[in-house]
């Protein structure tokens, strides 16, 4: 099952809480003044990459806000998946890519 696109918080957390999953940024590679990327982490407490912060929902959710982002996250009937991608709407002028 496909959700559909959402930028509604409850639900956003009902979908991290069902997957495990927590809010985080994850930084550029190279520092070129780019911001971080809003990401969600899986299992938190567990080894995560050296460029994925932790994040707190309030902070999450200012940034996303902010992007103007939508949330889309899948369910796969016989296995749980973790795919998620935050959508952009260029009309609203911003620049920011898809994330997954």
């Amino acid at each position: 099952m496909i959700y559909e696109p959402t930028s509604d918080h409850e639900e956003i957390r009902r979908w991290a809480k069902l997957h495990s999953a927590h809010p985080a940024e994850r930084l550029p590679s190279r520092v070129d003044g780019e911001e971080p990327v809003l990401a969600l982490i899986f299992h938190r407490g567990s080894s995560i990459p050296d460029n994925v912060i932790p994040i707190t929902w309030e902070e999450f959710f200012e940034r996303f806000d902010r992007l103007g982002l939508s949330f889309l996250g899948t369910d796969d009937m016989d296995q749980v998946s973790r795919e998620y991608r935050f959508l952009y709407d260029p009309a609203e002028g911003k620049s920011f890519r898809t994330v997954s």
